[in-house]
């Protein structure tokens, strides 16, 4: 096998009908195995309005209740899912849609209470939770929020400060080493396209809104990890739908993991901007180094640096390049390529 693209695309694209056809061409015509990972926030905030309910974001990340379980399963699982499979169809790329509960594709940990501190003013709040979390890393090296309730602050930084704490509900964090990538791989070698969205599920009956960078990010690693397998290979463990990423490692050479796997974020930008005003102003390649002066002369806009963060992590994790562009610009050069040296 000669590598895997894992393209993920938000819900301005999939809510867009004629950039999602273009998009859609151009990932068709890809001629590598490949993993589309999708949002649908776009579309899941039009249906709660249509069923009478607020969509609540806190800080860009949007808050998952029960009842926005239930739209936002039925959403990115339902309509974005198939939808964007039939254009795959369509367009002669054979796929499947599929939530991380198929084939117990993706498990995922419930995300627990987290407090947070802000200035020293008003009162202690207690919040039903969110998904769009474009913070932290989790102890996987992937993107997600830190469990740890303090949020790295000290009781030394505490004093007088306000506390908020915030139950992330229905919100799952995910692991690479639960992913099955062993089914992912049985997919790509009998030619089918995983179209993958952003629900996961607990392994207790329970379903959990996910990020969907957090979803294309970690099946990247696991895929990085697990891209020795071969549904032909002799290993019996090989055929099975459930060989985790240990089993890989248990049944191939070292020198067979960590093939060439790439990731791309396809959003509404052609890439990183040097300036945030300026869209012509995109950084053809940002080091480790170069990201860290980046921040600190204030060029990296604020919404960019937990996902170029987690890009960095992804490929101290194995995948070999990650890509951040428009999604008008799948089958070009033009974006902004991560690298860590």
């Amino acid at each position: 096998m000669n590598g895997i693209k894992v393209i993920k695309i938000g819900g301005n694209v999939v809510d867009n009908p004629l950039l999602l056809e273009q998009f859609i061409r151009d990932f068709s015509a890809i001629g590598t195995p490949k993993v589309l990972v999708h949002g649908g926030g776009v579309m899941a905030s039009q249906m709660q309005k249509q069923l009478g309910q607020q969509p609540v974001m806190i800080e860009g990340r949007r808050v998952t209740d029960a009842e926005t379980l239930k739209v936002v399963t039925m959403v990115y699982a339902g309509w974005c899912s198939k939808s964007i499979v039939a254009l795959l169809q369509k367009n002669g790329c054979n796929a499947i849609g599929l939530s991380g509960a198929d084939a117990d594709l993706i498990r995922a940990t419930k995300r627990p209470p987290v407090r947070k501190y802000g200035p020293s003013s008003g009162d202690s709040t207690k919040l039903p939770g969110d998904n769009n979390n474009h913070g932290s890393m989790n102890s996987h090296g992937v993107p997600g929020d830190n469990n740890n309730p303090d949020c790295g602050d000290s009781d030394d930084n505490l004093a007088g400060r306000t506390e908020t704490v915030i139950d992330y509900g229905y919100v799952g964090d995910v692991d690479p080493q639960r992913i099955n990538a062993g089914f992912l791989m049985q997919l790509i070698n009998a030619g089918i396209t995983p179209v993958v969205c952003a629900i996961t599920h607990d392994g207790n009956g329970n379903l959990l809104n996910t990020n969907a960078d957090t979803i294309a990010s970690s099946i990247a690693v696991s895929l990085a990890s697990c891209n020795g397998i071969q549904a032909h290979d002799t290993a019996a463990s090989y055929h099975k739908a459930s060989a985790t990423v240990e089993e890989c490692h248990a049944f191939a050479p070292e020198d067979e993991f960590r093939r060439a796997v790439s990731l791309i974020y396809c959003f509404e930008k052609d890439g990183v901007l040097y300036d945030k005003d300026d869209d012509g102003s995109v950084i053809p390649e940002i080091t480790p180094g170069y990201f860290r002066q980046l921040k600190e002369e204030g060029r990296v806009a604020a919404g960019m640096i937990p996902k170029l963060d987690n890009s960095f992590k992804a490929l101290e994790n194995g995948v070999r390049e990650v890509v951040i562009k428009h999604a008008r610009n799948l089958g070009n050069g033009i974006g902004t390529r991560l690298k860590l040296r």
